[in-house]
């Protein structure tokens, strides 16, 4: 089986049907009140229509009220919801769907000066990890979003490379464009690898010479989703 494609940020039907043409097997549908790639529920609803099951569509949502993502959730039938803020264990018990859940990692370069910090980020990185192990499905490692390192990427393939195995599938995610979600890939062998704001022309819209680039350098030049090995 490959490694997946979840794009992320998809905000219009177009978007969509172009995000699959280049090979996604996952598209997000932000929720999240903050983001600037955020739909509404009849967006949501013509993006889902549109898309006909050729890709599995994750409800992004942080620190949101229960009861509107459940009901969000159930009226639109998502198949995940990923939960990118301080949603308790307790909180994702009552979702009725599947959950993905982000977890934010600080990353550390192993060969760096201070070894009892790496340690420690290394020791609270794998608690959080089996925390969740049984009330997530999926976990999703990114980049916090205070963070700017052009290197981050490396560090947190590294913090991973530590606590492996884990105990659930992960897509891992940020700062990662075409030149370097093959190298992380070949480090990682995640689930799947996430993506958004690199491979958009303006927030909420994407450019698709830049998706299309992205999907070939995990999938190879394969033609669409249809034609890509899972």
């Amino acid at each position: 089986m490959g490694t997946n494609i979840k794009i992320c940020g998809i905000t219009s039907v177009d978007d969509a049907m172009a995000a699959l043409d280049a090979g996604a097997d996952y598209l997000g549908l932000i929720f999240a009140e903050s983001s600037p790639r955020k739909v509404d529920y009849a967006a949501a609803k013509e993006i889902m229509h549109s898309v006909e099951g050729r890709a599995k569509i994750v409800g992004v949502f942080k620190d949101q009220e229960l009861d509107h993502v459940a009901d969000l959730a159930q009226r639109l039938g998502l198949d995940f919801v990923q939960c990118h803020g301080s949603e308790s264990v307790e909180y994702v018990r009552q979702l009725p769907v599947k959950v993905i859940r982000t977890i934010e990692l600080i990353g550390f370069d192993a060969d760096g000066p201070d070894q009892e910090q790496a340690g420690a980020h290394l020791r609270e990185s794998k608690e959080l990890i089996e925390t969740w192990q049984g009330d997530a499905t999926i976990m999703l490692f990114d980049r916090p979003k205070s963070l700017f390192d052009p290197k981050w990427y490396q560090h947190a393939v590294q913090q991973l490379i530590a606590v492996k195995p884990l105990p659930l599938p992960f897509f891992f995610a940020g700062g990662l464009t075409a030149e370097n979600v093959g190298e992380v890939v070949a480090a990682l062998e995640p689930f799947g690898v996430d993506v958004a704001s690199s491979i958009e022309s303006a927030p909420g819209k994407k450019d698709i010479d830049k998706m299309n680039d992205f999907c070939r350098a995990i999938k190879g030049d394969c033609g669409g989703v249809s034609a890509c090995a899972h």
